[in-house]
Formats: C-alpha cells, sequence, structure tokens
C-alpha cells in the first residue's frame, strides 16, 4: 500500500479536490448571481418537454407539481415514448382537467437519433414555448419555471443547465449519488 501511494499521486490527487473546490465555489457564486436577475417586463412562454418512458410510478407527480407552479405563461408537453405501463392512462386522466397538458404519442426511432434524444426531438418539435425546459419524468419538484425563467436572459446565455437536489435515502445513496454529475 505504501508502495501505491508516491508523492505524484498524492499531488494529482491534490490538485484534483482543489479543482473540485473551485467548481463548487464558482457554482455557488452563480446560484446567488441568478437569482438576483430582475424578473422581465414580458414572461416568455416556457414549454416544459418531458419524455417518459414506462414511468407510471413517477409521471403523475412529475407532472402535477409542473402544473401547479405559480407562473403566467407555459405548456407541458410529456412524449410518451411506447411505453408498456400505465404512463399513457396516467397521463389521460390527469390531461382531462388540465389544459396546459399536452401528450405526445412517441414514433419509433429514425435515423440516428434512437432512444431519449430521440424523444426530445420529438418533443422539441411539438413546443410552441420561447423557452424549452426539460426535464426528466422521476422528478417532482413544483417552481422551476418560476425560479429559472430569468437566468437565461439575466446571463446573457442560450443554453442552461440545471443539477436538482437529488432525494438519496440510504448512506449508500448520500455516499454515490453525489458523484454522478463527475461521471
Amino acid at each position: 500500500m505504501l508502495n501505491y501511494l508516491t508523492h505524484s499521486l498524492i499531488v494529482n490527487l491534490i490538485i484534483f479536490q482543489i479543482i473540485v473546490l473551485l467548481v463548487i465555489l464558482s457554482n455557488i457564486r452563480m446560484i446567488h448571481r441568478a437569482r438576483r436577475h430582475v424578473p422581465p417586463s414580458v414572461f416568455p412562454k416556457v414549454s416544459i418537454l418531458i419524455p417518459a418512458r414506462n414511468e407510471e410510478r413517477n409521471i403523475a407527480g412529475c407532472v402535477q407539481s409542473l402544473l401547479a407552479q405559480d407562473y403566467p405563461s407555459f405548456e407541458v408537453l410529456v412524449l410518451d415514448d411506447q411505453s408498456d405501463d400505465r404512463t399513457s392512462t396516467i397521463l389521460k386522466q390527469i390531461a382531462y382537467s388540465q389544459p396546459k397538458l399536452r401528450i405526445l404519442r412517441g414514433s419509433p426511432p429514425s435515423g440516428d437519433q434512437v432512444g431519449k434524444n430521440w424523444a426530445c426531438s420529438q418533443l422539441a418539435r411539438q413546443a410552441k414555448g420561447d423557452l424549452y425546459f426539460f426535464i426528466d419524468a422521476d422528478t417532482s419538484r413544483a417552481g422551476c419555471t418560476a425560479n429559472t425563467h430569468n437566468c437565461p436572459s439575466g446571463e446573457q446565455a442560450d443554453l442552461l443547465t440545471g443539477f436538482p437536489r437529488q432525494e438519496v435515502y440510504t448512506w449508500g445513496e448520500r455516499l454515490l449519488v453525489p458523484f454522478f454529475s463527475w461521471v
């Protein structure tokens, strides 16, 4: 074991930890700066786009939390990507009383796009908003539109990527899940 801990390995580990610390500090600064942007006088229409395949356990909570947000101009589009569970039935029940929800039926992949990329491409073609928010079907956090709609214009950015807070329950999840964004 002592032969493994060479001087260069220790130096490289310290450099890596310094880089991680700098990234964390930069992200904290950016988050605080993003929250200080002045809301625009006109709210852009936001299309919240959710690719879903066999998400019967998660889809109701996700869609209902997004529909319940306090934002004046948004639509929620869910692409049922050929699910073989109750995802479509659950979505139809929700859509019955929610005019802001549109359900799209995914078509088989064509060309080079497959999987989630193909589903997101189909969603983007049907979206009518000025901003597109792509959200995984296993999320359940309302308020994302109200909290982030002014970030792209305030940062003069064309693309905004966020990492949501992960719900973890076991010690193993608490140790491993934070590192998934590094992989």
